[in-house]
């Protein structure tokens, strides 16, 4: 995720039709790095574009540093209702991104490993 997703001028409507585009690639898309854990898991992706803007502007994500959206239970669907969009560093402890890790300053950055 680049630091293009962080400026707020332009980048809030990038931000969010790039969680949508990775959360459906992860579960539609075999070739997908994620896919196993998600598609091969049997988690569909549902969510329209309008249901991402309502989220989006339910969740006040635009106020959110890095916004990520999650699913509130990991064993259910993308759909609106068990959706919403959280810090990202939350969303990691939580275990949604296991290859990310905190450097000396306490950011985030992703595992070499």
């Amino acid at each position: 995720m680049g630091g293009a997703l962080l400026r707020w001028e332009n980048g809030l409507l990038v931000h969010r039709w790039h969680s949508y585009e990775k959360a459906k690639d992860r579960c539609q898309n075999p070739n997908s790095n994620k896919y196993s854990t998600y598609g091969a898991r049997g988690i569909k992706f549902l969510l329209t574009k309008k249901d991402m803007a309502k989220l989006w502007g339910r969740d006040k994500a635009r106020l959110l540093k890095r916004p990520s959206i999650n699913r509130i239970d990991d064993d259910k669907n993308y759909e609106y209702s068990n959706c919403e969009f959280v810090e990202l560093v939350a969303n990691c402890r939580a275990g949604g991104f296991k290859r990310w890790g905190k450097d000396t300053t306490g950011s985030l950055k992703e595992n070499q490993n």
